[in-house]
Order: C-alpha cells, then sequence, then structure tokens
C-alpha cells in the first residue's frame, strides 16, 4: 500500500483542490462530491475484482478516511462563501 497505489492520495487530493479552485463556490461541492465517491467506488470495484473476499488492508482503507474528510472541505469551503442569514441557524 505503500509503493506504486500511494499515488491514489496524491491524485484524490490534486483533482479536489483543482475542483476547488476553479469552479465557482456553488458547483464545486457537488462536483467534488461526485468525484471522491466515484473514485472511491472505482477502487473498490478494483479491488473486489482483484482480490474478492480476501483480506488485506490496503490503499482504500485509506482512501475512505480521505474522502469522508474531503468531501466535508468541499461543503465547509462552499458554506464559507455563503452569508450569515442563507445558512441555517445554529441552536
Amino acid at each position: 500500500m505503500y509503493r506504486n497505489t500511494a499515488v491514489h492520495v496524491y491524485i484524490i487530493m490534486t483533482v479536489t483542490y483543482l475542483i476547488m479552485a476553479f469552479l465557482p463556490r456553488r458547483d464545486q461541492a457537488k462536483a467534488n462530491m461526485v468525484f471522491v465517491l466515484g473514485y472511491l467506488s472505482s477502487q473498490h470495484i478494483h479491488s473486489m475484482m482483484t482480490d474478492f473476499g480476501g483480506y488485506s488492508i490496503e490503499i482504500t482503507t485509506y482512501t475512505m478516511v480521505l474522502v469522508a474528510k474531503l468531501w466535508g472541505l468541499g461543503y465547509a469551503y462552499r458554506d464559507g462563501g455563503e452569508k450569515d442569514e442563507d445558512l441555517t441557524p445554529s441552536q
């Protein structure tokens, strides 16, 4: 998981950064969500096709945590550009 599969971490982070940098704040959260979930799904499908039923700790274990963090980051960045009165009030 540390050799050539570590590049997946860099790919998902770089593409997420580019999505956040170049898309408008309103659109980037949804595009980011679709990308990170699609990327994770493709990794899981690949893992199932190559080692179905086997137990191994591979890059998808770390990618799941990274997807949750990047998904939250996208929506937090979108909410940071909203006016206070447009956000849901805290209790």
